[in-house]
């Protein structure tokens, strides 16, 4: 019965420890690729970087810079469209449209993989004097 209860440890420990590595892996992964973590958590990394009330230009600009964003395309004179059937209930409008548009001009980027098995891609909202009003991240199955 002792041989059992020694050999239950150690595939335990074993077990354990195999459990801790991947967890540890997975954080780095997040810690050091920002868009692999949550919708939220981008938007608050983009948010970081280029504030509300930011002008379009400077939003371009480093978008530009940064070697792993790509596809920067500015809509001029069209917001960003939003589903609300596609929002979390928290984060839905009160009336009942099918889509509604926010801002005046709008700027995609491409931000990159996550996991493997999604791509990430931020919707920059702009008002009629081109600053920045609001911040959209959506996350695509990878194809």
């Amino acid at each position: 019965m002792n041989k059992f209860i020694e050999i239950l440890v150690k595939v335990t420990i074993k077990i354990l420890t195999i459990i801790l590595i991947i967890t540890t892996l997975v954080g780095a992964v997040m810690i050091f690729n920002p868009v692999s973590r949550t919708n939220e958590g981008v938007r608050r990394y983009l948010l970081r970087i280029m504030p509300i009330g930011i002008a379009m230009e400077d939003v371009i600009r480093i978008a530009e810079e940064n070697e792993k964003w790509s596809n920067i395309s500015v809509r001029e004179g069209f917001g960003v469209v939003i589903n609300p059937i596609r929002m979390s209930p928290v984060n839905r409008p009160p009336d009942n449209r099918d889509i509604y548009v926010v801002g005046e001009t709008s700027i995609r980027i491409y931000l990159g993989r996550a996991f493997l098995i999604s791509d990430v891609s931020a919707f920059f909202a702009f008002d009629e004097n081109g600053e920045l009003i609001e911040i959209f991240v959506h996350r695509g199955l990878a194809l």
